[in-house]
């Protein structure tokens, strides 16, 4: 029970954060009911995500992990998009960024490249919580 309260904490931060970054994610109609469809069709994602890549023999750990995580974070944003009329992914303005010394300049992205970059942001702060809390 506790690691499902933990994913859904965890992915409400990831979304947030993502939406305070990027602020590419449109919620029409009644926006409570559709940020929930989503938060939860996310927190669904990340829940079974472990066991089933268990089962299949796919990478649980490391890169390979993250790597797999962005790609269905993404995939399912996408989903979402096509499912719930009321979510969208809009153009997002990215603002210049200094990190570690180095400056990364100014974009206006499309929709695909704001659904990208939102969805790094959900799986890398959701991977950067999750192993915060890990056991080692």
């Amino acid at each position: 029970m506790k690691s499902l309260v933990r994913v859904f904490v965890f992915t409400f931060i990831a979304l947030h954060s993502a939406q305070y970054v990027i602020k590419a994610f449109v919620y029409e109609g009644d926006a409570v009911i559709t940020f929930i469809l989503v938060w939860l069709s996310l927190s669904a994602l990340y829940y079974l995500l472990k066991p089933v890549l268990a089962i299949i023999m796919l990478p649980s750990k490391n890169l390979g992990y993250l790597f797999l995580l962005f790609v269905l974070t993404f995939a399912v944003l996408y989903v979402l998009t096509l499912f719930i009329p009321s979510f969208s992914i809009r153009p997002a303005f990215l603002s210049g960024l200094i990190i570690f010394g180095f400056v990364l300049p100014s974009r206006n992205l499309t929709s695909l490249w704001a659904g990208l970059f939102s969805a790094f942001v959900v799986s890398a702060v959701y991977s950067f919580l999750q192993g915060l809390c890990s056991k080692k």
